[in-house]
């Protein structure tokens, strides 16, 4: 039976069995991806519970029935990343020593967290077909059962998926063959563990009725902040195309009430910059700590710090190159580089943004955990830098931030790679070396991709913020570069 009839059967009858369906077929997909957010059994299945209880909610309100497994999916990430943060706060309220405690990612699961961004790439229709297929268990038949098409159109868009996830893998450096990838995603659904879950799918689902004293407080408020935050995507979706319908309606009455000729109107407006010729003005210098001969600091593993600032520098690079931006390294390898020279290369290259990367070490192991975003002096521009940096790598990567902190807190005088900086910079501590959490999300693939999206996320959100634009920001920084010069 197709989730279209048994959302049919639910919403119109209010049938527990329907439900009870729903959850059998797609709950193995939605615990492992809680799973793998949260890195917590418990935290999954709080997370699961709130999705399913989502689902009950909204289940009338879905447009297209047949995209189900997209929906819980994105919900999935949703509820887990929620889940996460709140767990996080709460244990800060309690102080709590979270370095230790905090749920970190098994390594196994670097390849697997990295999947499920791709996965996020695709088209609703590709990953539709990817979910069942994999995730649900499904076989192309039923595949194409569920979603309603012939199983030679379900058999194309699985292949496609398949070429697509391959291509952002190994743009990744995580590149994976075809048989090798399709292992991957079928062992990505944790059936063995979703199975005991399955054991309460009558209490669950009982759980969606109205009234149920099943389902915990914090399930029903988690599951809330869940429908609030894809309610807002859509407010903002919708306000996208309201503006963009405004915009074609006025041209069009403007053309459906003059009686005159009408004149050809594009060739005398200027021609529309695109986002991406627009940030090609704006140059970003990012700096990967330390290199050469200087190692940084040293994690237990032997794992030097210099090798995860320059790996974490250019995954930013490349999502910052994606969006249009121009983006300089003070060094694209391992190179001895002086603070002078680095402030020198970025002063040269005119650069709007500067950005200093490093993993921390503290002296006790297990005593420090999270990001930590540094600023000098007293200038707004730089701390607000540092705040957008703080707030979207906490967002990003869902882990530990210790705030925004003023560089004089290390050293006297502030850190020389910014002291002498005149455009709005910061240093950036991805994660402490010393602290086995945090070291291992830093070694992996994936919490290098999301560490180095969170700062390339701060450094827009911080130039689409700024009331002093990129070029007016280079511009004023000339002069006094230039004096620094004489």
């Amino acid at each position: 039976m197709s989730d279209e009839i048994l959302l049919r059967d639910y919403v119109h009858d209010r049938s527990e069995a329907a439900f009870a369906k729903l959850m059998e077929r797609h709950l193995p997909m939605v615990y492992s991806v809680c799973l793998r957010e949260t890195g917590d059994r418990t935290l999954a299945e709080d997370a699961t519970q709130a999705v399913f209880l989502v689902l009950a909610r909204k289940a009338k309100h879905l447009r297209s029935p047949r995209a189900l497994p997209s929906w819980l999916y994105q919900a999935a990430r949703l509820a887990a990343r929620k889940v996460r943060h709140s767990e996080y706060r709460q244990r800060k309220r309690e102080q709590e020593a979270v370095p230790h405690e905090y749920p970190a990612r098994s390594a196994p699961d670097s390849i697997h967290l990295l999947l499920d961004d791709a996965i996020g790439t695709l088209s609703a229709r590709e990953r539709d077909a990817v979910l069942l297929r994999f995730f649900s268990g499904l076989s192309v038949t039923e595949t194409a059962e569920s979603l309603g098409i012939s199983e030679g159109a379900a058999q194309m868009r699985i292949s496609r998926a398949i070429d697509k996830l391959q291509r952002y893998l190994s743009r990744r450096d995580a590149a994976v063959t075809g048989v090798g990838l399709v292992t991957l995603l079928a062992a990505m659904a944790d059936r063995e563990a979703a199975a005991a879950l399955l054991s309460h799918a009558s209490a669950i689902a009982a759980s969606t009725q109205p009234g149920s004293l099943y389902t915990a407080i914090a399930i029903h408020q988690l599951a809330q902040g869940v429908i609030r935050s894809m309610t807002m995507a859509k407010l903002k979706f919708a306000a996208a195309c309201g503006i963009a319908l405004m915009v074609a309606g006025g041209g069009a009455s403007a053309f459906t009430h003059k009686t005159i000729s009408p004149i050809n109107i594009s060739a005398s407006l200027p021609k529309p910059v695109t986002p991406a010729a627009a940030n090609s003005k704006t140059v970003i210098v990012l700096d990967p700590g330390h290199g050469g001969s200087d190692n940084g600091s040293i994690a237990p593993d032997n794992t030097n710090e210099k090798a995860l600032n320059l790996t974490i520098a250019r995954l930013t690079m490349a999502s910052l190159s994606q969006q249009g931006y121009t983006v300089r390294l003070t060094r694209d390898g391992d190179a001895t580089l002086s603070i002078g020279n680095r402030v020198k290369l970025s002063q040269d290259a005119h650069a709007a943004i500067f950005v200093s990367i490093h993993c921390d070490m503290s002296g006790v192991p297990n005593s420090h955990s999270g990001s930590t975003v540094f600023y000098h002096g007293d200038r707004d521009a730089n701390s607000a830098l540092a705040e957008r940096l703080n707030q979207r790598v906490a967002d990003v990567t869902g882990r530990p931030v210790n705030g925004v902190k003023s560089d004089r807190v290390r050293f006297t005088s502030g850190f020389g790679v910014l002291r002498p900086q005149t455009i709005p910079c910061a240093l950036i501590e991805c994660g402490d070396m010393n602290t086995a959490g945090d070291l291992q999300f830093l070694e992996s693939a994936a919490g290098q991709q999301q560490t180095a999206e969170g700062i390339a996320s701060g450094i827009k959100s911080y130039l689409d913020s700024s009331s002093v634009t990129p070029m007016q920001a280079m511009q004023q920084a000339r002069p006094q570069q230039e004096a620094r010069a004489r």
